[in-house]
């Protein structure tokens, strides 16, 4: 039996899982959890908790360490003792707006997103280094980015490193180069010596080395960067053929479909739709990245509103008989993807603001549900073969039965509830046996983690809101909801 180390930083929480490998299948001997910090340097010592915690009292130590992490999120280190510099700057943070114009000014942002897949904006940190460049240029020119993963890995083993699905989120590497872009680097005031090294698939950045992270790991054994969260998690639940999509539900709510090989000119449909292109974890495809940002933050406004209420239970007891026409328009601040809109508002269409609360939020439910839809038809381009459903807000069964009720594919769950962490132990699991024999020969590393199919029928009479709802998103931007 063989057991690894899965660390995930998210943007909400940091997860730790200790997983033994079989002939059986995948065990869970021990996971821990705990909220992200809002500093590099709070980060490392988190990790360090969580990786003491899981470990204290687990019956067996891991023999490789695999690291996943949020994306388009980091900070300044010295490039010459690792002192951070400056915030840590998250995916979500656009203090980089203030640069674009000159940013434009110097790249052709269509161009830019053939050669990266990235849209042009504030959130790639290529636009965040630009900003650091101007804003606190004396520091910045002693300073190297390292995104969050990063930070982990040197933390592990010295060396800053990291793997081809983070790298492809900073808007300045090439995907079919495979290699940071000198050019578009400088732009952000940097050259490719203060980034860091881009691992190729199964590539371990090192060993642990004695005393990291205060000595909560065994030193000697070999350390990986899973990669990007949404990456890993869909490579865990078997999400790695074209036609198959995985929906991860969290703070934002992003699919993520395989699609093959795509060339420059392909991706432009992509780019006009506010969606990016990545390749996969093996690094043999591509695929494409289409988010919903406020999914997550919309359910908790919509809770705040209603004292007492959890996200977990906000969709129990709704009335599936309400209105056939009845959906929200679920847009607190604009529209990401498809056909963005940072116009685009929230709005209850098709029931009247003072029907009973079950009707307005089985309608905010259905706008939800239809939003992430419309995010796959067109990432796809037609409907997907399958989606399989992940993250924390699966435990919500009214929503993940929704989900099957109004799309006419088949729908999955993840059953780990942990998906991205124990995918990033999964991974190192398939890593390690590539490298020594030893796993690979039970024919279970490779296999995805379990799912299973969502038992609900799909509604006709709700399939046909889908067309509704896209006309609706297509139109004028709404006003705000009621007050409830």
């Amino acid at each position: 039996m063989t057991a690894t180390l899965g660390i995930d930083v998210g943007t909400t929480n940091t997860k730790v899982v200790l997983a033994a490998w079989g002939a059986a299948g995948v065990r869970v001997v021990a996971k821990v959890t705990e909220p992200t910090p809002g500093t590099l340097g709070d980060i490392e010592h988190a990790v360090a908790r969580c990786v003491r915690r899981c470990l204290g009292t687990a019956p067996i130590a891991p023999d490789a360490v695999a690291v996943s992490s949020m994306a388009e999120t980091g900070g300044p280190v010295d490039w010459r003792d690792g002192t951070a510099l400056g915030p840590l700057v998250g995916w979500a943070d656009d203090r980089a707006r203030s640069v674009l114009p000159q940013l434009e000014a110097a790249t052709d942002p269509g161009e830019l997103y053939r050669e990266t897949g990235v849209a042009f904006g504030p959130k790639p940190p290529l636009a965040k280094w630009a900003w650091f460049a101007q804003t606190m240029p004396e520091a910045w020119r002693h300073a190297r980015w390292v995104g969050v993963a990063d930070l982990v890995v040197h933390a592990l083993t010295g060396r800053y490193a990291t793997d081809h699905t983070l790298a492809g989120r900073t808007g300045a590497f090439g995907l079919d180069a495979d290699q940071f872009d000198a050019d578009l680097v400088a732009l952000g005031g940097l050259d490719l010596s203060r980034l860091p090294d881009v691992l190729q698939p199964r590539e371990a950045a090192g060993t642990v080395r004695p005393g990291a992270l205060d000595g909560a790991l065994p030193a000697g054994i070999p350390v990986f960067v899973a990669g990007h969260d949404h990456a890993v998690g869909a490579h865990a639940v078997g999400v790695r053929t074209p036609g198959s999509v995985a929906d991860s539900l969290g703070t934002s709510e992003a699919v993520y479909a395989v699609v093959g090989a795509t060339t420059p000119q392909d991706r432009d449909r992509w780019g006009g739709h506010g969606m990016s292109v990545v390749r996969t974890i093996a690094g043999d495809q591509h695929a494409v990245i289409a988010a919903s940002a406020s999914a997550g933050g919309l359910v908790a406004w919509w809770c705040e509103s209603r004292p007492g209420t959890t996200p977990d239970e906000l969709f129990d007891g709704l009335d599936r008989d309400a209105p056939t026409g009845a959906f929200a328009l679920p847009y607190l601040r604009g529209r990401q993807a498809p056909f963005p809109n940072p116009d685009a508002r929230f709005a209850l269409l098709g029931a009247d603001e003072h029907a009973p609360d079950a009707v307005l939020t089985e309608a905010l439910l259905r706008g939800l549900v239809l939003q992430a839809r419309w995010l796959a038809e067109v990432a796809v381009g037609g409907r997907p073969r399958e989606s399989v459903l992940l993250g924390g807000p699966t435990r919500n069964a009214a929503w993940v039965r929704r989900k099957a009720e109004l799309t006419p594919w088949a729908t999955r769950r993840a059953t780990q509830p942990d998906a991205v962490a124990l995918g990033a132990a999964l991974i190192a699991a398939e890593n390690l046996g590539m490298e020594s024999g030893g796993i690979e020969n039970t024919g279970i590393a490779l296999a995805p983690l379990p799912s299973e199919p969502v038992a609900a029928t799909p509604d006709p009479r709700l399939i046909e809101l889908y067309e509704a709802f896209v006309t609706a998103a297509l139109g004028a931007p709404h006003t705000s909801p009621p007050d409830r």
